[in-house]
């Protein structure tokens, strides 16, 4: 492990490395990229033009530049990162004193945990296929660093890419059996970042924003018929408090949760009216705790609990996507009544806040008493009024209800729902918005919805005599096309000045939409069973083999002697088809061994009289001994001998192996 590397066994650890690592550049600070770069580029020049490695004064100062770029790293973004970063501080900083086999062997290995901190960043499709490249580029390289310098690329892919192989089928094995825990590791160091979705605070210019999105929020697949476009509301969050701009989760969350599990669920009793609907939910990682269901889910799934307003929210964080079933009725009634606790919540308003939208609930309000009827006049003056809907409605004001109801006229959903909720709260009724997703685009290739950011939707329930917490889309009533079409449907009628994306146009053409609509199914079923497969679906498929009553030992010594019986297998087939050495063969082994660790290596194409004239050269001082062992060899390997005769020439090649 000491001879020094060539300069193609060098080069080529460069390339592979750089290309394996080329993701984290992207991520981290910008000074490790350029630690790493302009090491890569003097080793190159070190090598064609003979440059010393870096001296004892300048290798402080390089770990000093390495430790503020991985500082960089940790105070832009978050401990996990700062780990990462630092790590690659290191592979790059032992790529500045590239030498000896010991030294690539160290940076090959390096690389191996540095491509495994890239999939705990993005779990991706792309992203795996990615790492099963950098695996078999590293493992040329380690193969490159282990005295296999001369070979081509095309040998090299093809050893390495068979080594890969060779080792899937354990590492299928481990995927299933080892034990999976409810919460990654890594998240104890992983912080929160900003991703793009819906927020536990949002005003009503939220919703158009995310209204301009492709990504994907969640898919959900059913179990059976699929509900009617008009009843695909998936609620993710019961908003409560006000302050005139702002709906937010109420600051007493966690008190309200506690008195809903208790007595509210003794309270509301639900009555479905209409068909159940059974489903799956596939959600990425949001790292969020909310869930999404369909309005209005009768359970929840296993690592879950009921929150407020029949909303459904993780015990923690969601740092990996998730799969979960549920089962939901979208049309039901709901009998008791309601709680003081919920009065008050419910029907709160800031003072002295749009009084000419409070002065008109209470005109309207005199005319219609009946809570029913007056939600229903409410919603046709929405119908009758020159109410427009619009992914780009006017800047508001201080007073934003007043400006959009009397003035403006145009907005998205989050302005009609905001507005309707303020009216409904002023005459006594209790109400809450509620975010989530409206509709879904079916793929007909795996048989699921698609559910994307621009889906997102507010809409409003309230509490009215007879059928408990009601569901009221005002947006429904400007724009009936959104409830029954997607949002861009719905735009291209209702707005004017509404231009379609690219994407929006590209996935009309039937040819780019179905190669679309496919590659989404293939993601889905890679996030479904394989980043998906958390403990929950372990103990499902140790379940199947009878093997989910076994303690964790219990499963470890059953694994241990698999592998136990699987590697004497291996080894016999490998040590049956091996060659087995001659006598002389292992001396001049041995004898290889000794010049490499001097600093000599025998190429895997270089004969002995080749090599022998090398190590001449190299000291010719010994160029008898070298002379001596290189002839013994050769006569016994390629020469006929008589046993005794061979014994004896033996004897004095091994010692003269043993004196060089």
């Amino acid at each position: 492990m000491q001879g020094n590397l060539s300069q193609q066994q060098i080069q080529r650890l460069i390339v592979l490395q750089g290309v394996v690592l080329l993701p984290h550049f992207f991520r981290f600070s910008w000074l490790v990229t350029v630690i790493w770069g302009v090491g890569a580029l003097w080793q190159w020049f070190r090598l064609r033009n003979n440059w010393p490695l870096p001296g004892k004064k300048i290798k402080p100062l390089l770990v000093i530049v390495g430790l503020v770029a991985s500082g960089m790293t940790l105070s832009g973004s978050g401990k996990l990162e700062g780990a990462a970063s630092f790590l690659l501080v290191m592979a790059a900083l032992k790529l500045w004193e590239l030498k000896n086999s010991r030294d690539g062997f160290v940076l090959a290995c390096t690389s191996y945990f540095l491509i495994l901190t890239l999939f705990l960043f993005d779990q991706t499709l792309l992203m795996g296929a990615y790492l099963l490249l950098s695996i078999w580029l590293i493992t040329m390289g380690l193969i490159s660093v282990n005295g296999r310098a001369e070979f081509s690329w095309k040998a090299g892919l093809k050893l390495s890419g068979g080594l890969v192989l060779q080792s899937l089928p354990l590492a299928v094995v481990l995927f299933l059996i080892f034990p999976r825990l409810s919460t990654p590791l890594w998240s104890i160091w992983k912080e929160s970042s900003a991703k793009v979705g819906l927020s536990d605070q949002v005003s009503p210019g939220d919703f158009s924003r995310l209204s301009k999105t492709n990504e994907v929020a969640f898919r959900a697949k059913f179990f059976g018929e699929r509900p009617a476009r008009s009843d695909l509301y998936w609620r993710a969050m019961v908003l409560s408090e006000f302050d005139g701009v702002r709906w937010r989760r109420a600051p007493r969350a966690k008190q309200l949760q506690e008195y809903y599990l208790g007595q509210l669920q003794s309270l509301h009793q639900l009555t479905p009216t209409g068909p159940a609907y059974e489903y799956e939910i596939t959600l990425g990682a949001t790292e969020q705790r909310w869930m999404f269901a369909l309005d209005r889910p009768s359970g929840v799934p296993l690592d879950a609990t009921a929150a407020y307003g029949g909303n459904i929210q993780a015990n923690s964080k969601l740092h990996l996507p998730i799969l979960y079933q549920l089962l939901s009725y979208p049309s039901y009634r709901m009998a008791g009544s309601i709680s003081d606790f919920e009065l008050d919540l419910e029907t709160q308003l800031p003072d002295g806040y749009a009084e000419q939208t409070r002065q008109f609930a209470r005109d309207m309000f005199k005319k219609y008493p009946n809570p029913q009827q007056f939600v229903r006049q409410v919603l046709a003056w929405f119908n009758q009024q020159p109410f427009y809907y619009t992914l780009e409605p006017p800047r508001l004001g201080n007073n934003p209800v007043d400006e959009f109801l009397f003035d403006s006229r145009r907005g998205f959903c989050g302005h009609y729902a905001s507005a309707m909720a303020v009216i409904l709260r002023e005459v006594g009724l209790p109400t809450r918005l509620v975010s989530g997703y409206l509709g879904g685009e079916y793929n007909p290739v795996g048989n699921y919805l698609i559910v994307r950011q621009r889906d997102a939707h507010a809409w409003v329930e309230s509490w009215l005599p007879g059928t408990g917490w009601t569901r009221i889309d005002p947006t429904g009533a400007v724009a009936p096309e959104r409830v029954l079409q997607s949002v861009e449907e719905a735009l291209e009628q209702r707005d004017p000045g509404y231009q379609s994306s690219f994407f929006e146009t590209a996935i009309r053409d039937s040819w780019f939409n179905g190669a679309r609509l496919a590659w989404d199914s293939v993601n889905n079923s890679y996030n479904r069973w394989l980043i998906g497969y958390d403990h929950q679906r372990q103990n499902e498929f140790l379940k199947y083999f009878g093997l989910d009553t076994l303690k964790p030992w219990q499963l470890a010594a059953l694994f241990a002697a698999f592998m136990g019986i699987a590697s004497m297998v291996a080894l016999s087939a490998l040590l049956l088809g091996r060659e087995k050495l001659s006598a002389e063969s292992m001396a001049y082994q041995a004898f290889c061994r000794k010049c490499a660790r001097r600093g000599v290596t025998r190429l895997s194409n270089e004969g002995p009289i080749d090599f022998q004239l090398r190590l001449i050269e190299q000291w010719p001082e010994k160029d008898a001994q070298i002379d001596k062992i290189t002839n013994l060899y050769i006569q016994l390997r390629y020469l006929p001998a008589q046993a005794k005769q061979r014994t004896e020439l033996v004897r004095s090649l091994k010692k003269g192996v043993r004196s060089f």
